[in-house]
């Protein structure tokens, strides 16, 4: 017993070492995404970019899995009724393994359900302007689209005005169209 107390007493000790002194907030409410500081038998302390948080938790709380200093999570955080201080609901651990592994998926699986094709009108980092049978439609542009130009991977630099495209796309939650897939040029060599 007095081992486990000294044990646990460490442990905060030490948490707190790794954290700046009076830097530490309480989480508010809602959902906090960052990284596992520490945890003690009843505080969990994470970090994010705007700095370091802890609240408090207890046998209701649900852990999803047991949790290391460094690993990405997910906080849901409240206060309990007749009370101010941070309580932890729920902390859901972030699987980076699978963002890599649906990027790897996707070249067998495609995204988007929309498809175009037209000729290129306007182009700037955010978007483009593709006029079509139908008119000019204009689409967004993502960090991740992906460009393909005579069959090969390309940059979004090679993409210019005046070219034939065709576009695979798709709705964003706001409903507006963006750019998964942009390509162009021969895919077979000439006879």
């Amino acid at each position: 017993m007095r081992w486990t107390l000294l044990l646990l007493i460490g442990a905060r000790l030490h948490a707190q070492s790794e954290m700046p002194v009076g830097v530490m907030s309480e989480m508010p409410v809602g959902i906090m995404r960052g990284e596992v500081v520490s945890r003690t038998a009843t505080e969990l302390a994470v970090r994010n970019s705007s700095g370091f948080y802890a609240c408090f938790y207890d046998a209701h709380t649900y852990f999803e899995r047991a949790l290391a200093a460094g690993d990405p999570v997910e906080v849901l955080a409240d206060r309990q009724i007749g009370s101010t201080k941070c309580y932890t609901r729920m902390v859901h651990a972030v699987d980076t393994r699978r963002s890599r592994i649906m990027k790897a998926a996707e070249s067998f699986i495609p995204r988007g359900n929309l498809t175009l094709a037209g000729i290129v009108t306007q182009r700037n980092a955010a978007m483009l302007t593709l006029k079509t049978r139908d008119g000019e439609t204009t689409l967004a542009l993502r960090p991740d689209t992906r460009y393909w130009c005579d069959g090969d991977h390309s940059g979004p630099n090679a993409l210019a005005v005046n070219t034939r495209v065709f576009i695979r796309a798709g709705r964003d939650s706001e409903g507006n169209v963006e750019v998964y897939q942009a390509a162009w040029g021969d895919l077979l060599p000439a006879p």
